[in-house]
């Protein structure tokens, strides 16, 4: 997660697929394989090439669980 962290910090809004995607919204989602699973960042572009890292989880299942967005909107508005 650490690399695609970097990636994002390098490429900004221009990073996409297979490192981030669009979940609706301004909330996006950055996404790692690793040894131990499938790993999940949702964040949102606050300004110029700034982000917030509102939520992170290990994904178990094909889409994006609705409590794991909930989650990241309720902290994105805090």
């Amino acid at each position: 997660m650490l690399h695609t962290i970097s990636l994002l910090r390098r490429q900004g809004i221009a990073l996409g697929m297979p490192f981030a995607k669009h979940l609706g919204g301004n909330l996006w989602e950055l996404r790692a394989r690793g040894p131990d699973g499938i790993y999940r960042v949702i964040y949102f572009h606050w300004k110029g090439r700034t982000f917030g890292l509102v939520h992170g989880f290990t994904k178990k299942a094909q889409a994006t669980p609705r409590r794991e967005l909930e989650i990241a909107r309720t902290r994105q508005q805090t």
